[in-house]
């Protein structure tokens, strides 16, 4: 599983809770509505990194989920996650060795014209990732100041 995790803590958010009880006030679950718009945007972004797959069912794009959580301080936890196995390998640099047959004396592959190839080998070759966990990370932490401050003049008036 690979997530996207951005914490959300502000100096201000702490005094303001602490002058109004949240039961009273109620501003923080507006925040949190908010924050998961935010993530929302995040997958938006998300799917400008990542090409469409032309796998089978499940893709890589259409599997980001997003979570928010109120966390003590105050604070707001926004999570955006993906339950695909292949997700690390799409994000991080791989290098993939030569392959060799294990039972057989030869290797099958179909190729992309249906034909039938066999060999005894199949070369090695370096694969670069997309590193969208990274990407995502500093772009949601670029905008989340500016929908918090959003936020906090348009629900403090």
């Amino acid at each position: 599983m690979i997530s996207v995790s951005v914490k959300i803590r502000n100096n201000e958010l702490e005094k303001i809770h602490r002058l109004f009880s949240q039961s009273q006030f109620g501003f923080l679950g507006k925040i949190r509505r908010d924050v998961h718009t935010l993530g929302l945007w995040g997958i938006s972004y998300l799917y400008s990194i990542i090409p469409a797959s032309r796998l089978t069912k499940p893709h890589l794009r259409d599997s980001f989920k997003v979570k928010t959580e109120m966390i003590p301080g105050p604070g707001i936890l926004l999570t955006l996650w993906t339950e695909v196995s292949y997700a690390p390998y799409v994000n991080y640099d791989a290098i993939i060795p030569t392959r060799y047959p294990r039972t057989r004396k030869v290797m099958r592959f179909i190729g992309k014209d249906g034909t039938v190839v066999f060999t005894r080998k199949a070369r090695g070759f370096t694969r670069r990732g997309i590193h969208f966990v990274e990407k995502t990370e500093a772009w949601l932490a670029q905008r989340a100041p500016n929908v918090i401050d959003f936020s906090l003049r348009k629900y403090l008036r």
